[in-house]
């Protein structure tokens, strides 16, 4: 079957509506009516009926099931690191020096080296 998740919820909501039109249309014992509310009476050959033609089939269901719990799609594009360097690769990102205390300033100009020594997107970037 293929069926997509708005056809499965117009299947489910057909069977709804025919089981209610068809407990409307079969009523054979009539009406009570009270002060305020409205009874409704059955007779057992109806409600049997109804059973048997508002059974669906027995893959039906679980289909259905199936497509309402299915992930929806995602849209638009992956954001990590590395597909926003791939997709950007003649643009390589400038590493970031951050600034702080003039004492460790020797450590961060060490690691600067180092990682344009090591690290290819340090290479590629203009320094």
């Amino acid at each position: 079957m293929t069926m997509g998740k708005r056809t499965a919820v117009l299947v489910l909501l057909m069977l709804i509506t025919s089981s209610i039109r068809c407990l409307q249309s079969e009523a054979n014992a009539g009406i009570a009516v009270g002060s305020e509310q409205v009874l409704r009476l059955y007779d057992r050959e109806c409600l049997l009926s109804l059973r048997r033609r508002a059974t669906p089939e027995p893959g039906l269901l679980d289909y259905v099931l199936e497509e309402l719990l299915k992930r929806p799609r995602k849209r638009g594009r992956r954001g990590s690191i590395k597909h926003r360097h791939r997709r950007r690769c003649n643009k390589p990102p400038l590493p970031s020096i951050l600034f702080s205390n003039v004492r460790s300033l020797r450590n961060k100009v060490e690691e600067l080296r180092l990682n344009t020594r090591i690290l290819n997107e340090y290479r590629v970037a203009v320094l």
